[in-house]
């Protein structure tokens, strides 16, 4: 899930950062300053739930799934609940 998100945010940059037409040059920074703004005007929705970033590039309001991973010989994981910030 995480993948895909990740891919969906930067497709979502990538997108943005080539204007309201698509003929824009295209670079890093402008790819990173569109990143920035994922989840500001309206919400990205990924398969782990809204995905936006703070002004620092850090996920906002993010929630988190809490899993177990049980030892050897069972190697099972457990859900245990979802954390929210």
């Amino acid at each position: 899930m995480m993948g895909h998100d990740a891919v969906l945010s930067l497709g979502e940059a990538i997108r943005d950062a080539a204007g309201p037409q698509g003929s824009d040059a295209v670079d890093a920074a402008g790819v990173r300053n569109m990143l920035l703004q994922v989840g500001k005007r309206e919400t990205l929705r990924g398969l782990s739930g809204p995905i936006a970033f703070d002004d620092r590039g850090n996920p906002r309001d993010k929630p988190m799934a809490l899993v177990e991973l049980r030892p050897e010989p069972e190697r099972r994981y457990t859900y245990r609940g979802t954390v929210r910030p």
